[in-house]
């Protein structure tokens, strides 16, 4: 699913327009956005948990250079899901 079906879905259930859930649905990237760039994971009960990590450096290949190169450490965006959804996964196998 993209973002367009999931806010129509929502716009259906919840008897409200589409262009006032999209406004919802933009502020609140917004925010997990900013928290994410501070640092500060997210947990949807349910669903799952959004967590940054770093990624330490580390020495890779390069096959033109014939060469290696450190590579700097990165901030990483992981995500585990829940329970709930893991089991909903798994119900139909």
């Amino acid at each position: 699913m993209n973002s367009k079906e999931v806010l129509a879905e929502l716009s259906a259930r919840l008897n409200r327009p589409q262009v006032e859930l999209k406004k919802g649905w933009r502020e609140a990237i917004v925010v997990l956005r900013r928290g994410f760039a501070k640092g500060r994971g997210f947990s949807f009960i349910g669903f799952g948990t959004w967590r940054i990590r770093e990624r330490n450096k580390r020495r890779a290949f390069h096959p033109v250079q014939k060469r290696y190169l450190m590579l700097p450490p990165k901030m990483r965006l992981t995500f585990r899901a829940g329970k709930k959804l893991q089991e909903t996964l798994n119900r139909g196998r």
